[in-house]
């Protein structure tokens, strides 16, 4: 059963159309774009502050949103404490 499916997919395949996409420019990869993490543009007002790192400096913000929006990682519910 194989080798007769194997026999009609290669005598279905004509040398006219190409098994290739050769239509792109040689060389080009097709790449899906990595999606950026999420920053918001916009944020509520309410205090519910989260301690949230950016590189090695941790600070206190007043939401998740805003922590979020300059790029900090949240790592604690509430102020950062020394």
């Amino acid at each position: 059963m194989i080798i007769a499916f194997a026999a009609v997919f290669i005598a279905s395949a004509s040398p006219i159309t190409p098994a290739i996409d050769t239509t792109r420019a040689p060389g080009a990869e097709l790449t899906r774009p990595v999606p950026a993490p999420h920053r918001p543009t916009v944020c509520t007002e309410q205090y519910a502050p989260v301690c949230g790192r950016i590189g090695t400096v941790t600070k206190t913000f007043s939401n998740a949103c805003f922590a979020r929006a300059v790029g900090a990682k949240i790592i604690a519910d509430g102020p950062c404490t020394k």
